[in-house]
């Protein structure tokens, strides 16, 4: 049998959580990134690469209408490479919240989470994605997927 990996984007959220202005309210914020930006924030030391799983096929599917099949030879697909992120939070919730700076970034963190998402631009215009999902080993490593809206 064939293996099949998806490259996934790794990015850091110190990184996103740079662009986030405060909304109206001042105790939220929102975090939209241009092309530049969003690449920007792309950990390249970090390029990663999934193993097939039921949940990228599942997606696979959705993108190609049930016509996706499995490859025939082993390969690397990079279909989800904007569809689906993967945020590395190390150094956001793990510090100590009595340091304002540490507060400060936690608290723009949250505003990661709500219904809005965060908005990013990998070259095909802006898209929202939503928090998705984690595995075990994604908790232990303070990681985060995310998820491309759909319309």
């Amino acid at each position: 049998m064939p293996e099949i990996r998806y490259k996934i984007h790794m990015l850091s959220a110190q990184a996103i959580l740079a662009y986030a202005k405060p909304t109206d309210d001042s105790d939220t914020y929102t975090i939209t990134l241009n092309k530049r930006e969003t690449e920007s924030v792309i950990l390249r030391h970090d390029e990663t690469t999934q193993e097939d799983n039921a949940i990228f096929f599942q997606i696979m599917c959705v993108l190609r209408d049930n016509d996706y099949r499995h490859a025939s030879a082993d390969t690397v697909i990079d279909d989800l490479a904007d569809v689906i992120v993967y945020i590395d939070f190390a150094g956001i919730f793990d510090r100590d919240a009595g340091n304002p700076k540490i507060a400060l970034r936690q608290k723009k963190a949250e505003s990661m989470f709500r219904p809005d998402g965060i908005t990013l631009d990998f070259g095909g215009g802006t898209q929202r994605y939503l928090a998705f999902e984690r595995s075990a080993g994604m908790s232990r490593n303070a990681r985060l997927s995310f998820l491309r809206r759909c319309i």
